[in-house]
């Protein structure tokens, strides 16, 4: 960078004084102050240029402009009260292996979310499905993961416990223990890019946990996609 005249900036491409190449730092003035020029707002950007000799010479200034947007924006795959998840009702710890892509699921049952008694916590009311208290209920859903998605989520309401797996693979650490009513969000998993099938089909499986009371359970997935 080459300090000229006024405190103005001018860095060339290769590091030397300005010639073929120029950037120009703009400083962050008038309408500039946040970095952003928005619509109707406009910076004036006075700057040197030295010459060693008295000569003619012609000058050019090719001006970027690019749309302030997220580099990413959140999106849901799999929303909270999804239908068309394929369950099973079985004794605490029964139905290992449920979680495998290849398992064999075809005697479980289909129902909506979300599963539950109901009762007098506040999601209580958008139960779609029976989920008979001190059991285990056991949940398989597929969902379709975009190419260029990240930042993989899977976000749980639950009561009591649950445990989750992504493709076969606990991303949970084992059964989480939770108190009380159920809330969106109470407990959020971020999976591992290793374990998920980009531009494909994906398993979610489930097993949540209930030991008395009221029974819920609902899942979410969300990742990050570009705008464009």
């Amino acid at each position: 960078v080459t300090t000229l005249t006024n405190g103005n900036l001018l860095l060339n491409a290769d590091g030397g004084p300005g010639g073929v190449g120029v950037q120009l730092t703009v400083p962050r003035l008038d309408g500039f102050t946040d970095g952003v020029l928005s619509a109707e707002e406009s910076v004036d950007v006075p700057f040197a240029i030295c010459l060693q000799e008295q000569s003619p010479f012609s000058f050019f200034v090719d001006v970027l402009g690019v749309i302030s947007t997220p580099a990413t924006q959140t999106q849901v795959l799999l929303p909270y009260l999804s239908p068309g998840y394929r369950f099973l009702v079985v004794p605490f710890g029964e139905g290992v292996g449920f979680e495998q892509p290849d398992f064999d699921d075809s005697h479980f049952e289909i129902g909506d979310a979300a599963f539950g008694t109901g009762g007098f916590c506040p999601l209580d009311s958008t139960v779609q499905t029976l989920w008979p208290l001190e059991t285990d209920l056991l949940l398989r859903q597929t969902f379709l993961l975009p190419t260029n998605a990240s930042t993989v989520k899977v976000a749980v309401a639950i009561d009591n416990d649950v445990e989750v797996f992504m493709n076969g693979q606990d991303i949970s650490g084992g059964v989480q223990v939770h108190e009380g009513c159920a809330e969106r969000e109470s407990f959020v998993f971020s999976v591992p890019e290793s374990l998920l099938v980009f531009g494909g089909e994906n398993l979610l499986a489930v097993r949540a946990r209930d030991r008395g009371g009221i029974s819920y359970v609902d899942v979410e997935i969300r990742a990050d996609i570009p705008p464009f």
